[in-house]
């Protein structure tokens, strides 16, 4: 039986986005053509414009498409507010948490790294969802175990998301040195690196 043409579509602009986000965590919106889109997807320009109208368009459905994965990593951070009972378990699970998920999505952290840095700011969409959303339920649970005003920790918190995006974005051949750890050593790499963004946080933010 053929593939009904809504299936089909719909494998095409999966296959779009997903080849699009990965062009242009690597080189930016202004650093890739719409040639090289299409080509790297095996779709004509005309296909490409079909589905998004333009390389403008195409790259805010990327950045739609990198904060779906995003949302489940905010839902996981929030859902450690029930869980933990002090502080510095709390901030040891967010990290490890937060440093997993971009190790595990190094394209999608790119992106929105990227994004955030040249592209003008965190979106709409990234800031109802971690600025608004996640940035103040953590502080507010923080806060006063800390004897700290949540309002005070917002930008410490702030400072360990990219300080806990830039290791997860590094490559462990780089990271080994650093750690003292052998460079195929990759659980003991991960470990230390974790363990040192977790000391970093607490020092950070359990500091007057």
């Amino acid at each position: 039986m053929p593939r009904p043409v809504n299936a089909d579509a719909s494998a095409t602009q999966q296959r779009i986005l997903k080849t699009a986000t990965a062009l242009f965590a690597a080189h930016g919106l202004d650093g890739t053509s719409v040639r090289e889109l299409a080509a790297a997807a095996g779709v004509t320009v005309a296909t490409l414009n079909h589905y998004f109208g333009s390389k403008d368009g195409l790259f805010d459905h990327c950045v739609a498409y990198a904060y779906a994965p995003l949302q489940e990593l905010a839902q996981s951070l929030l859902s450690l507010l029930g869980e933990a009972h002090d502080p510095r378990a709390l901030l040891a699970r967010a990290v490890e948490t937060t440093y997993r998920f971009g190790r595990r999505e190094p394209v999608i952290l790119r992106l929105l790294v990227r994004t955030a840095l040249f592209g003008g700011g965190t979106p709409a969409t990234g800031r109802v969802l971690l600025i608004e959303g996640v940035l103040p339920s953590v502080s507010a649970f923080l806060g006063p175990r800390l004897g700290r005003s949540p309002e005070s920790l917002h930008l410490g918190i702030q400072s360990m998301v990219f300080l806990t995006a830039r290791y997860a974005l590094q490559p462990p051949d780089e990271l080994a040195p650093l750690v003292g750890c052998a460079r195929d050593d990759l659980e003991g790499i991960e470990a230390r690196v974790e363990a040192h963004l977790v000391d970093a946080a607490w020092r950070l933010l359990s500091a007057d």
